[in-house]
């Protein structure tokens, strides 16, 4: 399921949505919370998380792995791909040679889009029990790695027996103070519009009554920049390296359901990721 490349000039509704909620929305508390420990054992504290990321000339590619890294409740158990596109003399600084990092290596000017930066991520799976998709600008809750896996537990125990998060996670904006400007609101993904050349696009907004829930939230639709699942996830379902940037999502919430996987919104905010991206290189 191919598409067109859609021209970078035409912004996506997202962006305008997100902007819309970081300048008229105050930042709301979260409420607290004290996940039961019956979803969370000695076992699981050392289970091992694939997490790729497709990075194109990203300043934030650093930030992003330094707050993975501190914030986890065990850093050792991450194994991270990164599909690295970048320009000449641009540097991973103090994770160019790190042990728990493989790096798929591209020539900017070589890169063939995010989709196929993550069907090549996909290819260094090998065989860890969970499975993360980033983009490369985000930021972490403590024990994010932890909070994560007592949904899945708490969802398996519920009988899902394939459970999938993931949203259109609340924004964080950088150099906005320590916080940096993070929305403390658990999003959800809904339909916006079909382009002219036929995907569907999305946009973010506040999980219904989210001060009160106390477990994930059946989902639609999938995000591609934020994707928790079993390890397996990436066998089972192959990113389709055809695809440019739009019908990623459309086509991983089609193939996921149809594979039998319940698709899922995290309750809390665990993860933010960054959508205006001011000055983005993107070519």
């Amino acid at each position: 399921m191919a598409t067109k490349k859609v021209s970078s000039k035409k912004s996506s509704a997202r962006n305008k949505i997100v902007k819309k909620k970081i300048a008229k929305r105050k930042i709301a508390e979260t409420p607290t919370r004290v996940e039961s420990e019956k979803f969370f054992s000695d076992k699981d504290l050392n289970d091992k998380i694939f997490v790729q990321i497709a990075a194109y000339r990203d300043p934030e590619l650093i930030p992003t792995l330094r707050d993975m890294f501190s914030k986890a409740i065990n850093s050792k158990r991450l194994c991270i791909a990164i599909c690295w596109q970048h320009a000449e003399g641009d540097s991973l600084e103090e994770f160019a040679d790190h042990d728990q990092i493989k790096l798929i290596d591209v020539f900017y000017k070589d890169a063939q889009g995010v989709c196929w930066a993550r069907n090549k991520l996909n290819e260094l799976y090998n065989g860890e029990e969970y499975m993360m998709q980033l983009d490369s600008h985000h930021r972490f809750e403590v024990d994010w790695d932890k909070k994560l896996i007592q949904m899945m537990n708490q969802l398996k125990d519920k009988g899902h027996k394939k459970p999938v998060l993931s949203a259109y996670i609340p924004s964080y904006e950088p150099g906005q103070g320590d916080d940096e400007g993070k929305i403390r609101e658990p999003w959800k993904l809904n339909f916006d519009r079909f382009l002219p050349e036929g995907p569907p696009v999305f946009r973010p907004a506040t999980l219904d009554n989210w001060r009160n829930l106390t477990s994930p939230v059946l989902a639609r639709f999938m995000s591609g920049h934020f994707i928790f699942a079993d390890g397996v996830f990436v066998k089972d379902i192959p990113y389709d390296p055809d695809l440019y940037f739009y019908g990623e999502e459309i086509s991983l919430s089609v193939r996921a359901f149809t594979h039998g996987y319940d698709l899922f919104h995290p309750h809390t905010c665990v993860v933010w990721h960054q959508y205006t991206r001011k000055g983005a290189i993107r070519q």
